[in-house]
């Protein structure tokens, strides 16, 4: 429960999210982040083929993660920045508007 991680899967239970209740003071966009975060940890378990999870547990380069990447995207598209992938994990971040952002989303 003292843990620093927001969230964990686990796959005994691969379909239940997990989240710290001890971090619940933080934005939306965290939240949305944490769970689609969490998400990619699921996929992860089900493809047997192709790995996109974290490795072991050592925390150096955790950052530059598909399950990262992915949940920081999600949460940008809540709350009106974009990131591009080409300057990740230093994202550019770039208020847009709500039908811009989805334009890009779409196409």
């Amino acid at each position: 429960p003292w843990s620093k991680a927001y969230g964990y899967y686990t796959a005994a239970r691969p379909f239940d999210i997990n989240i710290n209740t001890r971090k619940m003071n933080r934005s939306i966009e965290s939240f949305i982040a944490t769970l689609v975060h969490e998400c990619c940890h699921l996929i992860d378990h089900l493809d047997t083929v192709h790995n996109f999870g974290h490795g072991d547990n050592s925390s150096v380069g955790k950052d530059n993660t598909a399950p990262y990447f992915i949940g920081n995207l999600a949460a940008s598209l809540f709350d009106g920045v974009e990131i591009t992938a080409q300057e990740y994990p230093r994202y550019v971040r770039k208020k847009l508007p709500w039908y811009k952002r989805l334009w890009n989303w779409i196409f």
